[in-house]
């Protein structure tokens, strides 16, 4: 049965065979074919975590920008999984470091996310915006501020981000990191001037949101920082 080169790319992107990759490549196979799940051979390797074969895909042009179904790219996939070379490799070219995927989220929010402060700084560094909102209003600050990712968190506010932004519903970093019990991402969110304040259209306050998860220790750290009754 006849294989097409296209193909045969597709399927050693899936082993990591970063030779055989290459010898395709130069028989002008389709760099960026897609696979009936609508996978490059770009996406495939990076998200299992396949160096070689990201290297060389990007050195014969690969589109590091294409997406996934759910619009999800390469760096973004990478990111996720905390693969950090090939993170690098794709910031060395043309990638989009801001790209949203279908929820609006960006590599940044990715690595804010799930903690990886590593991508995160690989990130702010090559210029990523710290301030850009997914679909439901959140920032990378919030996200990070949430899960306690501290050392993000303090990466993010030197990044100049937006310490009062508010999501759809009103919510601020400070509130999230509140309501969650995250004491060290309270304490560096206060350090770089989070306004106490702010409240919801509800009333609801950072103060209010330890108060009510039960978090006292938090709630006293607010009191201190000149949070009102």
């Amino acid at each position: 049965m006849f294989i097409s080169n296209d193909k045969r790319l597709l399927k050693a992107a899936q082993v990591g065979d970063a030779a055989k990759i290459s010898a395709l490549i130069d028989k002008k196979a389709d760099v960026n074919a897609r696979n009936s799940h609508g996978l490059t051979a770009l996406l495939i390797a990076a998200q299992n975590g396949y160096e070689d074969a990201v290297k060389v895909l990007f050195s014969g042009g690969a589109d590091v920008n294409a997406g996934d179904e759910q619009g999800n790219t390469a760096l973004m996939v990478a990111v996720e999984q905390n693969y950090l070379e090939i993170v690098k490799t794709l910031l060395a070219g043309a990638v989009e470091v801001d790209r949203c995927n279908q929820g609006a989220e960006t590599a940044l929010m990715v690595a804010s996310r799930k903690g990886f402060a590593e991508s995160a700084e690989l990130l702010i560094k090559d210029g990523a915006d710290v301030n850009i909102k997914d679909k439901e209003g959140t920032t990378a600050l919030m996200l990070a501020a949430a899960r306690g990712h501290t050392g993000i968190v303090r990466m993010l506010i030197e990044g100049r981000a937006d310490l009062n932004a508010r999501n759809n519903i009103g919510f601020t970093g400070l509130m999230f990191a509140c309501w969650k019990g995250r004491t060290e991402a309270v304490k560096a969110l206060l350090s770089g001037g989070a306004d106490v304040n702010i409240k919801k259209e509800d009333g609801v306050t950072a103060m209010m949101s330890a108060a009510v998860a039960g978090h006292t220790e938090i709630v006293q750290i607010i009191k201190d920082a000149g949070a009102i009754k």
